[in-house]
């Protein structure tokens, strides 16, 4: 799901939104695993690794550690994997991908990050729904897609 703004005006404002954590940006995921806890939060601290194009989790004095905030709830279980609804608090490179594999859930399909291999190569990850307020008539607007990678069969009927 993208947003573009059509004036400057409007960039601005969805911006000035982005940077107070008024979006609210809203992922689907299969773990390969499900979590002891059916809901939570996680807060780490990530490094991006540019020659490999990896993150991983670090210590808050590493050099170019970010924190990285996001919530889960498990939405429902299957052959041993979990559907996961994930908001993220912040933006972070690979972020959902590595703070679920940090706690031992990895993502379908996401051979970088420790999860299982899935027909065709997908990631069972999603960027499912964003809402935001409209930058000039003030109104909340939210936009969903429903996740289509191969992993999400399990819970959703296959439209692939």
């Amino acid at each position: 799901i993208v947003v573009f703004a059509k004036t400057p005006q409007a960039a601005k404002e969805l911006n000035r939104q982005l940077q107070a954590g008024g979006f609210g940006k809203y992922y689907q995921a299969v773990l390969c695993k499900v979590p002891e806890k059916a809901q939570g939060q996680l807060t780490d601290y990530l490094v991006k690794d540019g020659r490999t194009n990896l993150s991983k989790i670090c210590r808050k004095s590493d050099a170019g550690a970010k924190e990285a905030r996001l919530s889960y709830k498990i939405q429902g279980e299957a052959e041993g994997k979990a559907l996961a609804n994930i908001h993220l608090d912040t933006g972070r490179h690979h972020q959902i991908r590595v703070q679920m594999s940090g706690m031992g859930c990895p993502i379908l399909g996401d051979v970088k990050y420790g999860g299982e291999e899935k027909a065709r190569g997908q990631i069972a990850l999603c960027a499912s729904s964003l809402t935001f307020v409209h930058p000039k008539t003030k109104k909340q607007m939210q936009f969903e897609i429903p996740p289509q990678a191969a992993g999400f069969d399990l819970f959703f009927a296959s439209k692939i």
